[in-house]
């Protein structure tokens, strides 16, 4: 199973409920919403897509598929964003 990290040099900045990422390398700046800031609090360590529902579903007190399929998209659109990589 594939686990995510994040990526080094990256700055981020928690304001209210929100969060800022900063990608200095690509001069990017990447907005995240309450719920994408914890995921990635917790993509601090190697984190597989299966953990990170887990964590999400407990922190949030949901049910159902539809969280599995949010992560993967975040997860995809984060190593767009070349913020995370593969921990191996």
């Amino acid at each position: 199973m594939t686990k995510y990290i994040r990526k080094h040099g990256h700055e981020a900045l928690k304001h209210e409920n929100s969060w800022i990422v900063l990608n200095s390398e690509a001069f990017t700046v990447t907005a995240l919403n309450e719920t994408g800031g914890y995921c990635w609090q917790l993509l601090k360590h190697p984190q597989t897509d299966t953990s990170l529902v887990r964590s999400m579903k407990e922190q949030f007190q949901t049910e159902g598929d539809q969280m599995e399929e949010d992560v993967r998209l975040f997860l995809v659109n984060l190593l767009e964003l070349d913020l995370i990589e593969n921990a191996g």
